[in-house]
């Protein structure tokens, strides 16, 4: 049985806009800010690019509300599980993979100081990979996944419990706390 669409929502597209237009002007204006640092716009392209850092956020934010939205009136089950990280897994996690590994060989052509051994760049490949560092614009998707991980588990706490839902911005709150207090801390 297949569910029914859920009504979509007209104005998350102006917000999805936005937010795309806030991602470009940090990307746009990222290299101004590192070598105009003596220029008189300095100032102008250092507060867009401060002012529209909310962009990855919003995106962040809405992943996990279309998600939500999609998702809390279907049961939980092996099939919705299954199809949810098979989408999951062609679509992100696969692109991550195959861009991680176009970039680390291009840093590897560019010049990087990996040790040209092909189990030490496996090894640092790996490592690059399962941190998420294999280029730093590769953190949302590897944020994503972290969501996505941990969004069925999340569904179903929603799900059975009918009162988290509304203290969920205070549950993320706190969890959020705690892991910059536990890893300033206890962790490093």
């Amino acid at each position: 049985m297949k569910p029914k669409t859920k009504e979509k929502i007209p104005e998350l597209q102006l917000v999805r806009a936005m937010a795309i237009l806030a991602v470009l002007m940090v990307h746009a204006t990222s290299y101004a800010t590192v070598q105009l640092t003596n220029s008189s716009l300095y100032v102008v392209y250092n507060a867009l690019n401060v002012l529209m850092k909310y962009g990855t956020p919003v995106f962040i934010a809405l992943s996990s509300m279309v998600l939500f939205y999609n998702y809390k009136d279907r049961p939980m089950g092996r099939q919705l599980l299954s199809r949810f990280y098979k989408q999951r897994l062609l679509y992100i996690l696969l692109p991550y993979v195959m861009f991680s590994l176009f970039y680390f060989i291009l840093s590897l052509m560019a010049g990087s100081s990996e040790p040209w051994n092909i189990i030490t760049l496996a090894k640092s490949f790996a490592l690059k990979l399962a941190t998420g560092k294999a280029y730093t614009h590769l953190y949302y998707i590897f944020i994503m996944m972290q969501f996505y991980l941990a969004f069925p588990f999340v569904l179903w706490l929603f799900q059975r419990c009918q009162q988290l839902p509304q203290w969920s911005i205070v549950l993320g709150l706190l969890v959020q706390w705690s892991f910059v207090i536990g890893n300033k801390f206890l962790f490093q």
